[in-house]
């Protein structure tokens, strides 16, 4: 089973992977990320492009500004800052507040608003710089300011007609725009499905997911609770490789954890699988959330009117919250399961290439099996691909991914049923 390495939870690591990319914004946004006061500067509360207050499809800068927490072991947590005291720091992230021991933390900084960062990177990007300016829009979007986004993609076409990226780009925004401003369009950054009760994974049902994927080799930290071990004894007492000693059993408990979890293994006592904790993400799933969920499938793939929404195809991917782990491991399991009606899986796991995920994600001339043409209304608009090609780096990423993971393949104990969209036709994937 592949391994952990250290996971480091940080709502903005998204943008900053993006932005490095390209070491010109990476440069830009570094300077203003560190030793800001706690106390937000009125002029923070300026916004960096003149926008109608409570524009339904521009996220507005928080009152308190975000910090970045880090920790002496080198991990980074990104949330609003709730208490810090001697003993403690507390931040909300994606919904949940985390705690940290202070002896535990480096240091606490400050961030600049993301209407502050926006505005430097914009100054430093030239107007005919299609391509930083289409990486910019990308950043915005994973910020929810998709009224600043959809400007910049306006801007690239009036000045390079026809890039197809940018193209894209409009179409996506400009559903994603429509979809906000709607009557029936939530008032709070819960999506529409959400309040339909789309299904997301819970945490425990994400945890086995990591269990099964683990790669004892480079286990990450894993919790085996004493509990836990008592049950392993007592249901396998007869196993040979229980120790039939009392000496021998009593050593168990010393064991560290992946030992015992690869004991459990050998065992195969599943019952036990959902009882380990394993605290880091599997370097498999980390490839899927890093390379795969964060740099194409969600932006190219989630939008409302493309696996996003209800008017798609059967295929219905998980929009709120997209850096959380529920949503991230929620379209992982759904495309890991999703047939297409002659039972054709999406993920090739003995050819990668053949992947039908990637094969609907190239340009169709480039494509062994074409994604079908999108609807806008009554038009169809032809399909131009996510990626590029088979030598587009996301490709050669998403292949790496697929191999990346355990083989043979198993079939998760978890219940999960996806809804199906109500715009759900027969032959649309």
């Amino acid at each position: 089973m592949p391994g952990c390495r250290r996971f480091v939870l940080s709502v903005g690591m998204v943008s900053l992977a993006m932005a490095a990319v390209t070491g010109l914004v990476m440069a830009i946004v570094a300077p203003w990320n560190t030793c800001f006061p706690l106390q937000m500067p009125a002029a923070w509360h300026t916004a960096a492009w003149d926008e109608p207050e409570h524009d339904p499809a521009e996220a507005q800068d928080p009152l308190v500004p975000d910090v970045a927490v880090t920790m002496r072991d080198g991990r980074r947590f990104v949330g609003q800052l709730v208490a810090r005291s001697e003993r403690e720091v507390a931040i909300e992230s994606e919904g949940a507040v985390l705690r940290f021991q202070s002896r535990d933390v480096e240091r606490v900084e400050t961030l600049e608003p993301v209407s502050v960062v926006y505005a430097r990177m914009r100054e430093a990007i030239a107007d005919n710089d299609s391509e930083q300016l289409l990486l910019l829009t990308e950043w915005l979007m994973n910020k929810r300011r998709y009224r600043s986004a959809l400007r910049e993609v306006e801007g690239v076409l009036s000045r390079d007609p026809g890039n197809p990226q940018a193209e894209r780009l409009k179409l996506m925004l400009e559903a994603q725009i429509r979809l906000l401003e709607s009557p029936e369009a939530p008032a709070s950054r819960t999506s529409v499905r959400a309040r339909r009760g789309y299904p997301l994974l819970t945490p425990a049902q994400i945890n086995l997911i990591k269990v099964y994927e683990l790669d004892l080799r480079r286990p990450g930290r894993l919790v085996v609770r004493r509990e836990t071990i008592d049950r392993m004894i007592a249901q396998y007492a007869m196993h040979e490789l229980i120790p039939a000693s009392r000496e021998g059993r009593e050593a168990l408990y010393r064991k560290p954890a992946a030992e015992l979890v690869d004991l459990m293994f050998r065992l195969q006592a599943r019952d036990l699988y959902g009882e380990v904790e394993v605290l880091d993400h599997p370097p498999s799933l980390r490839r899927f959330r890093d390379d795969v969920h964060r740099e194409w499938l969600f932006r190219g793939c989630a939008s409302n009117k493309c696996h996003g929404g209800e008017e798609a195809g059967r295929l219905w991917l998980a929009t709120d919250q997209p850096n959380s782990d529920a949503t991230i491991y929620t379209n992982f399991l759904v495309i890991e399961r999703f047939r297409l009606p002659d039972g054709t899986p999406l993920i090739n796991y003995d050819i990668p290439g053949e992947s039908v995920l990637l094969q609907m994600a190239l340009p169709a001339a480039d494509s062994k099996r074409p994604h079908p043409a999108i609807r806008e209304g009554s038009r169809e608009i032809p399909w131009r691909g996510v990626l590029r090609g088979t030598h587009d780096d996301r490709y050669e990423k998403t292949l790496a991914w697929i191999r990346s993971m355990y083989k043979p393949r198993h079939e998760y104990p978890i219940e999960f049923d996806p809804p199906e969209p109500r715009g759900w036709t027969a032959g649309k994937p």
